[in-house]
């Protein structure tokens, strides 16, 4: 009896596969399967990485060895902006920063603020920054300046301390200076004589693709991030749909944070490479969350000869 009833259910069992083997097995990928394949097909699974702030989890120490890291820092302490940086106060803003921003403050790198200047319009509330390249030239964005004007100099006021503002004497715009026309040099009255700031030297050679840079943002405290020269069409996606913003073969495109929040560049702010200033920020940031943004800088090398005829006149 025992035999008779496992060949019944053998018997059930090749029959029920046989109709199952009649049905048409579902293709997951849209295309032709080859004519010696096997019905099904192997899906692919591709991962796209977009660049984002690496967060070590709890007891990871963090690997600060990385050239192309794209976490945002807060500058040394020392930045001529502070009040007092030994003070509770300045480390609690620090902290407050750090938090804002996700930086671990232990890992910071040293990075010089000491020619940041901020540039400060009558009636407008939001400054551009400008890079001190001499004791009273001011190097910034022509777009910190209303269009279709001649900007007049006793209209704004140059901050390069805490407590410390200049008066500026003419404003020179590119392009029939010399300078190209996404560039403004202010020329202040009297030399910078605080001892806390510093110039900074101008770029030797034109940057490149890949070049690791850093990328100075002074929107709020100033802080930074560490970055790399991408190709200009992902600053062509950032500024498609700003209406006069312009691509020419005078700009370069630096990589900035894949999050929105995080974008806080401004005109003007400057952008170095081995401690050299080597770009100019001219529209500030054009961002959106989860996107490869970039942030457009006019080339100071392609200035440099310029340039370094104003620092000797003005010396």
């Amino acid at each position: 009896m025992l035999p008779m009833r496992l060949l019944l259910v053998l018997c059930w069992t090749s029959v029920t596969t046989n109709q199952a083997a009649k049905q048409p097995i579902p293709q997951l990928m849209v295309g032709e399967m080859p004519a010696s394949g096997q019905p099904y097909q192997i899906v692919r699974i591709i991962e796209y990485v977009v660049p984002h702030p690496y967060r070590p989890q709890d007891g990871q120490i963090e690997n600060t060895t990385a050239a192309d890291s794209l976490e945002i820092f807060a500058p040394h302490p020392e930045s001529q902006f502070n009040k007092n940086p030994n003070t509770n106060t300045a480390n609690h803003a620090e902290q407050t920063l750090a938090k804002t921003f996700h930086i671990i403050a232990r890992a910071s790198p040293i990075v010089a603020t000491k020619f940041l200047i901020k540039i400060y319009a009558m009636g407008s509330n939001t400054p551009c920054t400008g890079a001190l390249i001499s004791y009273r030239l001011v190097l910034t964005s022509s777009q910190c300046f209303p269009p279709n004007q001649t900007p007049v100099p006793r209209d704004y006021k140059v901050q390069v301390t805490q407590n410390a503002l200049y008066e500026v004497s003419s404003i020179i715009l590119g392009p029939s200076s010399g300078l190209d026309r996404y560039m403004a040099l202010m020329v202040l009255k009297t030399f910078v004589v605080e001892p806390e700031v510093q110039t900074v030297a101008l770029c030797d050679a034109p940057p490149r693709r890949a070049d690791t840079i850093i990328m100075h943002m002074s929107k709020g405290s100033p802080h930074f991030l560490r970055t790399q020269i991408i190709s200009n069409r992902a600053c062509k996606s950032s500024f498609a749909k700003v209406e006069n913003a312009y691509i020419t073969e005078s700009m370069f495109c630096a990589h900035n944070s894949n999050k929105r929040m995080d974008c806080q560049t401004t005109k003007g702010d400057p952008l170095v490479h081995r401690e050299r200033l080597c770009g100019i920020n001219i529209y500030g940031p054009s961002c959106v969350d989860g996107a490869t943004n970039g942030d457009l800088y006019v080339n100071v090398f392609k200035a440099k000869a310029y340039l370094q005829t104003m620092i000797a006149r003005y010396n």
